[in-house]
């Protein structure tokens, strides 16, 4: 397998702020300051959180969660856990999701190739969470590139993948009496690209080059000048700080 993948620091989320804003893309990988967003709740999270632990018990007995219960899948398993448990830890000595900047939830197996699947949490009402709007989400969130992403680097890793994975959504479908939520869940089948991977990290090695900072293309950049500056002159703070320290208890 291959052991070295030159997209240090390029994950899903970077090639969708590049596709978004070459200059948002610079600052956040070249200096770390990311765009300033709105505040987000922490309840996806913790459900995404609760539904992975139910996904490793299904895959400790070698069975597909009911979610996954459909005549199109019914023969594909969860990857087994030796090789899920390897990928995500960054100790294993093998490549890993977290030291590429790739992270899916989940991966299955129809004993030939590898099958990305994704879960996702949906704020939306009930009546609005269909297969139309799903797909809305789809393209508006670049989820597509997400899955073509992590299968750009199960292939760079040797593995041979589908072209095609998945994403499960789930929403609030209501709360009972207890206060208890009720989740739904819909499965959307996603025909991936994996060569649209290619040109993007082109362009993103293309445009780290640049030393200079681009100029304000979006409404987020008009802050990011500002805020390196000002996080520049902190660092430079505490340098000194250190150094004064240094002087003063050790003599240096």
């Amino acid at each position: 397998m291959v052991k070295t993948i030159n997209i240090k620091n390029i994950s899903y989320g970077s090639l969708k702020l590049l596709k978004e804003c070459e200059s948002c893309f610079w600052w956040h990988i070249k200096h770390g300051i990311s765009r300033q967003n709105a505040w987000q709740s922490q309840l996806p999270n913790t459900i995404e959180a609760r539904i992975l632990e139910k996904f490793y018990d299904y895959r400790m007995s070698g069975k597909l969660p009911p979610e996954l219960n459909i005549p199109e899948i019914e023969s594909f398993r969860l990857i087994d856990h030796e090789t899920h448990n390897k990928w995500k830890n960054p100790r294993s000595g093998e490549p890993t999701f977290q030291n590429l900047d790739a992270n899916p939830d989940d991966v299955l197996t129809d004993g030939h190739k590898l099958i990305v699947l994704d879960i996702k949490t949906a704020s939306k009402s009930p009546e609005n969470c269909t297969e139309e709007n799903f797909r809305k989400d789809i393209e508006k969130y670049e989820y597509k590139l997400q899955l073509e992403f992590y299968n750009y680097i199960l292939r760079k890793l040797g593995y041979k993948t589908e072209d095609f994975g998945y994403i499960l959504f789930y929403y609030i479908k209501d709360m009972d009496n207890q206060n208890n939520l009720k989740m739904e869940h819909k499965l959307i089948k996603v025909e991936i690209e994996v060569k649209n991977v290619t040109p993007l990290l082109k362009e993103a090695e293309k445009v780290l080059k640049n030393n200079k900072f681009p100029k304000s293309r979006c409404e987020f950049c008009s802050s990011n000048l500002e805020r390196y500056k000002n996080k520049s002159k902190k660092q430079e703070e505490s340098q000194n700080n250190v150094e004064e320290m240094m002087k003063e208890v050790y003599g240096l």
